[in-house]
Order: structure tokens, then C-alpha cells, then sequence
């Protein structure tokens, strides 16, 4: 791996969107604000010393942001406002500094993810010999002997999301199809072996499933019918090699439940069903209020409830909706919309581009589909992924009106 030279704003930016764990000031949350703080200094020198513009393209971000914080103001703060309204201004301020650092160095770094991946693997692995091995840098670290490792994040599944969000941004930006399998496969590796989280397995299980059907549909052959079914064949046969070994272990357990009777699952599963009833019942309360904000304090009392006179949804109490479009929706209402909408729509521009290589549908239901879980919205990645899909349209529109212009 070649040592290259990064720019200081490069390497803090990526550091604290791929890193967001690591506790620097005394704040007692999980995901920190130093990716907030970062590229508000960035865009703060890219806009005054620079004379950088912010995107009209970024408007709608803007006229969010500044709904999320008249109903900060109307409803009183307290601090579910202001951790909802953390996550508004982190979408803004992260999709901005992402913007102006890649058009100044005028694409991805692959590389400084590649050192963040063994970065992340390399702590792994020294936690599955010494599990408390830089605890002390997270706000907290919660794991069990038969649950995965949390290297440095504070939950095993926390450690997989990551993975997961390097993963997409290698499918996304490497052009390099060798580079791109090879990297998601550490990726894979790190998830299923390391932190062993079974919703986030769960998750690759069905996009892997998703991506094949496309894979086939797309060039139905009787070569790639084989290989499908041979590769289908394999990983039945290696997971019940690894079944009859590890069977104690949690994300076997939930898999095996899930493939056995997943209604079931959800129904009797703490974590599951907590975590169905957030996407369910936080669209059924925006649906039940028409759509109209519901604010960033009332989820409390709506989910405790809904799930009082529910047959289905049992378990939990929380003050936060652990999905983020979920909490979007029922926190915004048709105003939140927007930002869903935004990130497909650049997102299915971005995949119908030159700068994508690769099928495009199941990467659309990757993406959206780790929305629905309990990522929030202040997670880094997503204020990156906005700010990388931007730079590139851009550059896209650039592209073609330059050669409208030599024509």
C-alpha cells in the first residue's frame, strides 16, 4: 500500500466519518460530534478564506434544517431537541465539508479507507485475545462472550454498520473491480467474524440475495444460472459447517430463528421487535397526524401507547426512534420527505453516470434499506454520502456542458 500525502482537512474528515466513536470531549454519546465539529471548520475556511459558494443543490438540506429548528424553538428545548436537531445541522454541515474536500482533491481518497479498514480489523483482532483493548476511548463498550467484538465502536453492530458504509463506498466510487471485491470481502469478513452482528449480516444476506436476482435478470445465461447455483450451494454447506461449530453464538442463533420462522423472530426477539416497531410505528404515527411534524418530544408517549394496545410489538421504551427515515418522517412529517427523496434522487443520477461501474438497483435498495435501521441521522456516513454524490453530479454537469461548449 503505497504512503501518499493527505491533506490535514482530508485526513480529519475521513478520520471522524469513518472513525465516529472516539471520545475526545466529555459527551456521554455513543456517535460524537467531532465529524460535526471538523467540517465545521471546514466549510467555515473553504466559504471565508476560499470564497467557496454553498451548492444551490443543498438548499433543500437548508430549508430542513431551518423547519428542524423553528420546532426546536416552538416546543421547547430539551435535549431529545437537541439531539434530533444535532442530526439536521450534521447532514448539512458534514454534506458541505464533504463537497469541498473532494473538489479540492477532485475525487475519493480509496486509499485512506483502505488504512481505515485495517485500522479497524486490526483492533478487532487484538480484542478477540484482549476484549477490553481500547475501551477507554468510547463513551461506553457493551458486548457479551457470544456476541462479536466492538474494536472501536461501542457495540458489536455499531462496528459492522461501519463496515457496512465502507463497503457501499468502495461499491459506489472504486472503479477497480478487483480492488472493490477485495475490499468489500474484508469488510464481509470483518462483519461476520469479528463483530458477528446478526442484523447487519441479516441485512448483506438479503442485498446479496437482491443482487443476484439482478445479476441474473439483467444477463440470464446458463453459465451464470450454474454459478449462481453452485455459489448458493457453497454457503449453504459452509454455513452448516460453521453452525455445527459456533452454534452458541448469537448471530447464528438469530439467523437460524429468522430462516426458521422470521414473524416469529420479530415477535420474540427483544432486540427485533423493538427495533420492527420503530419503522412501523413512527410512519403510522406521521400517517395518523397527516403528515404534519410531530416535534422531537411526543415519540415517548405515542410508542408507549402504541405498543399498550398492540398484539404484535412488546418490547422497550425509548426516547429515540431507532430508524432513521422513521424518525425522520414522524419528527418532520412531509417536510422530512425531503431528504430521502434527495438522497435517491442524486443517488440514481450519480448510478447513471460515467463514474459508476456496476449494477445499479441493488445498490439503491442497499442504501435504503440501511436507512430504515437504527442508524440516526447525525451518523457521519450519510452527511458524507450526500457530499460525495454531489461532488460527482456536479462534476458530471460540468462534464457535459464543457462538451456542449467544444461542440
Amino acid at each position: 500500500m503505497k504512503i501518499k500525502k493527505v491533506r490535514i482537512s482530508t485526513l480529519l474528515l475521513y478520520l471522524t466519518v469513518f472513525i465516529p466513536y472516539i471520545r475526545i470531549l466529555p459527551i456521554n454519546s455513543d456517535t460524537q460530534p467531532n465529524a460535526l465539529i471538523i467540517s465545521f471548520m471546514i466549510a467555515f475556511v473553504y466559504i471565508t478564506v476560499r470564497n467557496e459558494k454553498i451548492p444551490k443543490e443543498i438548499y433543500p438540506i437548508i430549508f430542513v434544517l431551518l423547519v428542524a429548528s423553528s420546532v426546536t424553538l416552538f416546543g421547547g428545548i430539551s435535549n431529545n431537541d437537541i439531539r434530533s436537531l444535532t442530526g439536521y445541522i450534521s447532514a448539512f454541515l458534514i454534506t458541505l465539508a464533504t463537497y469541498f474536500v473532494m473538489k479540492n482533491e477532485k475525487s475519493i481518497n480509496i486509499s485512506l479507507l483502505k488504512k481505515i479498514i485495517v485500522i479497524w480489523g486490526i483492533v478487532g483482532i487484538i480484542q478477540t485475545v484482549y476484549p477490553s483493548f481500547l475501551s477507554s476511548i468510547v463513551a461506553r463498550m457493551s458486548t457479551t462472550q457470544n456476541r462479536g467484538v466492538t474494536s472501536l465502536a461501542p457495540e458489536p453492530t455499531f462496528y459492522a454498520t461501519i463496515m457496512f458504509f465502507i463497503a457501499i463506498s468502495f461499491i459506489l466510487f472504486s472503479k477497480k473491480k478487483k480492488e472493490k471485491i477485495l475490499w468489500v470481502g474484508i469488510c464481509l469478513v470483518q462483519i461476520i467474524f469479528l463483530a458477528k452482528s446478526a442484523m447487519i449480516a441479516f441485512v448483506v444476506g438479503i442485498i446479496i440475495i437482491v443482487a443476484i436476482l439482478e445479476n441474473l435478470l439483467k444477463k440470464w445465461n446458463v453459465k451464470r444460472l450454474i454459478i449462481t447455483i453452485l455459489f448458493i450451494g457453497i454457503s449453504i454447506f459452509s454455513v452448516i459447517i460453521i453452525n455445527n461449530s459456533i452454534s452458541d453464538l448469537r448471530i447464528v442463533v438469530s439467523l437460524q430463528q429468522i430462516i426458521d420462522d422470521p414473524m416469529l423472530y420479530f415477535r420474540t426477539d427483544a432486540s427485533a421487535n423493538d427495533r420492527l416497531s420503530a419503522i412501523v410505528l413512527s410512519f403510522r404515527g406521521s400517517f395518523e397526524n397527516y403528515f404534519i411534524p410531530n416535534g422531537f418530544n411526543s415519540w415517548q408517549n405515542y410508542e408507549s401507547l402504541a405498543k399498550a394496545s398492540s398484539n404484535f410489538f412488546w418490547y422497550g421504551r425509548s426516547t429515540r426512534i431507532m430508524s432513521m427515515y422513521g424518525a425522520i418522517i414522524y419528527e418532520m412529517g412531509i417536510i422530512g420527505l425531503i431528504v430521502p427523496l434527495l438522497l435517491n434522487v442524486w443517488l440514481i443520477r450519480f448510478l447513471k453516470s460515467k463514474h459508476y461501474i456496476g449494477n445499479r438497483w441493488y445498490v439503491i435498495f442497499s442504501i435504503n434499506l440501511i436507512c430504515f435501521t437504527a442508524i440516526p441521522l447525525a451518523t457521519p456516513f450519510i452527511g458524507y454520502l450526500l457530499g460525495a454524490l454531489l461532488y460527482f453530479n456536479k462534476k458530471t454537469l460540468q462534464n457535459k456542458k464543457e462538451m456542449v461548449t467544444y461542440e
